[in-house]
């Protein structure tokens, strides 16, 4: 433990008296340090919540931007299959079925297919071309249905937010500066606390800190704590001969 330092050798009324000036120091120091962290706990809680909602944000914001690509995509493999693609896509994209419907061969539900269907034969060229697109193009129409479903529950999401991203970032930017000040606040707080500790001696920070609330008595004991360390580095180094 810390080095107790004796108070001077004076009439009992006057120990009473400094035990009681030592007591209100050590709570007026450890409340400081008490309030700048509960400010600092509070602060960094904001934070976390703001770069939560900072995330939601950003998610929806690249969710969506993957519907026009998306989109894209799967009216370019439509092409290889459809005659009218766009009229082809409006049309896939209208009907819940649509993946099971071309999986079944009932491709023609969606437009008018490329090429010719000849007897015999059973196609075409372009006919025969437009059939093997057809896997590829169920694939890609199920992607798209994910990429819309995506879409959509992150937008959902940032709906709940109820901010943009141009206002989040200035809330975001005003807690991180608030608290760096409370951080930067809070380490001359501990200092000073430390230095009352160190002149209270452990005896009568050890009484004093019994009868202060619980909510006090925490960022004391750190200060003892920090004492005690710097006391075992002064002795391992050698520096107290």
């Amino acid at each position: 433990m810390i080095l107790a330092r004796a108070l001077p050798i004076v009439s009992d009324g006057r120990k009473d008296l400094a035990r009681d000036y030592g007591a209100a120091e050590l709570e007026r120091t450890a409340s400081r340090v008490h309030q700048w962290e509960e400010r600092r706990q509070a602060l960094s809680r904001e934070h976390q919540h703001l770069s939560r909602d900072w995330q939601v944000l950003e998610h929806a914001q690249k969710a969506t931007s993957e519907l026009g690509p998306s989109r894209a995509a799967l009216e370019r493999d439509a092409a290889r299959v459809y005659t009218n693609p766009q009229h082809a896509v409006r049309a896939m994209l209208a009907d819940p079925h649509a993946a099971d419907r071309l999986a079944a061969g009932q491709a023609q539900a969606y437009g008018q297919q490329r090429g010719h269907a000849l007897p015999l034969l059973g196609g075409d060229r372009q006919r025969r071309a437009a059939e093997q697109a057809l896997p590829h193009l169920r694939w890609r129409l199920e992607d798209h249905r994910h990429v819309e479903r995506t879409a959509a529950r992150a937008v959902e999401a940032a709906g709940r937010v109820g901010a943009g991203m141009d206002q989040l970032r200035a809330q975001i930017g005003r807690a991180a500066a608030s608290l760096q000040h409370v951080r930067a606040a809070t380490g001359p707080a501990e200092k000073a606390l430390e230095r009352t500790v160190e002149r209270l001696g452990a005896a009568a920070v050890n009484t004093a800190t019994s009868l202060l609330p619980k909510g006090l008595q925490l960022p004391i004991r750190v200060a003892v704590q920090a004492l005690d360390r710097a006391l075992d580095l002064v002795r391992d180094l050698g520096l107290d001969r």
